[in-house]
């Protein structure tokens, strides 16, 4: 659906999601519109009339809050998992900020240009490696960066310096195909496909179409969930009349 999209089109939204990241991680270091935006009686303030809320029997005082990180964990993250679900990898992996911030590199004339072949200890073991990054990050944020403002964006900046890194390092996406965490979120929210993604990304000679896989893929996906979750279903199709027919037939 989206290969049909100009290459300048695709470079122009990336650019404006960088743009847009740098500005939210920039809010994370210093803010003065939450402050305001958060006191007693404004938009995303508290709208009690009293200076103070009960906790424990105590009265604590309204204090003001970041958005930043409300607006990255709540906001962001939900999106682009909707992105996946809806549209699969391929919108996502087009815009995605990070692949044009590690692309970098490659823009300045500087890159490397270091190639990872399959044979390769990565090339094998990349999976375990972007798992083991995902559960690390998943940690990090439920005990420091979560809520912390300051933690989570000298994170988020940790995370651009190793993309720019590694595509100064090696040649083409390979932050995004070997080192990227969100792949094995990609992986499970995007497969077999989107729900509108409707076109083939690979033109590979096949015995069949990749449409058609993708069909296939799809009616046996939904089949096996509706097999596990409810067993009920599958008792009932083998006392149906065709049930028991089309299980004879199998049979023979």
């Amino acid at each position: 659906m989206f290969i049909k999209i100009s290459g300048k089109n695709i470079e122009r939204t990336q650019l404006l999601l960088v743009v847009g990241w740098l500005i939210l991680i920039v809010s994370l270091f210093y803010d003065p519109i939450s402050t305001y935006l958060t006191q007693p009686d404004r938009l995303f303030g508290p709208s009690s009339g009293d200076l103070c809320f009960q906790f424990q029997g105590e009265c604590q005082p309204f204090i003001t809050y970041g958005l930043g990180p409300r607006i990255f964990w709540g906001m962001i993250i939900p999106l682009i998992i909707i992105s996946l679900l809806t549209f699969g990898h391929e919108l996502w992996r087009s815009v995605c900020p990070l692949s044009f911030l590690s692309q970098i590199p490659r823009k300045l004339g500087i890159q490397r240009k270091y190639i990872i072949h399959k044979n390769s200890w990565l090339g094998r073991n990349h999976y375990y490696l972007q798992f083991a990054l995902l559960f690390i990050g998943l940690n990090i944020r439920l005990l420091l960066i979560n809520s912390d403002r300051l933690l989570l964006g000298l994170f988020l900046l940790l995370t651009i310096f190793c993309a720019i890194i590694v595509g100064f390092l090696w040649d083409g996406k390979t932050f995004c195909n070997y080192f990227c965490p969100f792949a094995c979120v990609e992986y499970i929210f995007s497969e077999p496909s989107g729900v509108f993604q409707l076109e083939t990304d690979t033109k590979k000679v096949l015995p069949m179409s990749q449409s058609a896989c993708r069909k296939w893929k799809k009616m046996v996906a939904k089949l096996v969930i509706v097999l596990v979750v409810n067993p009920i279903v599958l008792i009932s199709i083998q006392k149906h009349p065709i049930g028991l027919k089309l299980s004879n037939q199998i049979e023979h």
